[in-house]
């Protein structure tokens, strides 16, 4: 079966959280059912942010669009961030003649700060056990600003909750929140302009 949607992502904890986002949570992100497809760029988000063209060549006449995903945080990433970093691979699509065909969604500063949309997923999913909440912990630790929505280095967060609940940071965590929270709560500006993209591209039949 040709897909509707390839997906390029820079890493396997995007593909986790996207396969899941696309599949069982379609009508949460108001699409319609459709079949993705998903690559991986082995150089991750320096290597996707160089070449956005090499691996989508093949599904140029197969799927009906393509959809470019990475992160702005890495070493030598645009300072400027999400707005160059977006505006350079839309540069390359066009280039190749695949701009009429592929987005860009580049999520700043990562990926992560997609998963504190409902940090009691976060809870559930690590088996935390601490006495207080994550909010709380992170709080009490300065790593999350009081009155802020997330924490500031939303990776850096997830990485000492999973620490000290003794499991490690993998695709498991991200798959099971993109499967739990409200996608209506997720104001991140990345996270809209995506599902704005493929509400336009796959309204609901």
């Amino acid at each position: 079966m040709k897909p509707d949607l390839v997906v390029l992502a820079a890493d396997s904890t995007m593909v986790a959280m996207l396969t899941e986002l696309l599949g069982s949570r379609h009508q949460s992100l108001g699409i319609a059912k459709i079949q993705p497809a998903f690559l991986q760029h082995p150089g991750h988000d320096p290597g996707l942010y160089a070449d956005p063209v090499s691996l989508l060549r093949g599904y140029v006449k197969i799927a009906a669009h393509a959809l470019v995903v990475l992160d702005c945080a890495w070493d030598g990433a645009p300072v400027e961030g999400r707005q160059m970093v977006e505006s350079t691979i839309r540069e390359k699509l066009s280039k190749a003649a695949m701009d009429d065909w592929a987005e860009v969604v580049a999520i700043e500063p990562e990926l992560e700060n997609w998963i504190w949309v409902e940090p009691l997923h976060l809870q559930t999913v690590t088996a935390w056990s601490e006495s207080t909440s994550v909010n709380e912990w992170l709080k009490s630790t300065g790593k999350w600003a009081k009155g802020a929505a997330k924490p500031s280095d939303p990776k850096a967060a997830l990485d000492d909750v999973c620490q000290l609940a003794r499991v490690p940071r993998s695709a498991v965590i991200y798959k099971y929140i993109a499967a739990k929270a409200g996608l209506a709560k997720c104001t991140d500006p990345a996270f809209l302009a995506m599902r704005s993209i493929l509400q336009g591209w796959f309204p609901p039949k």
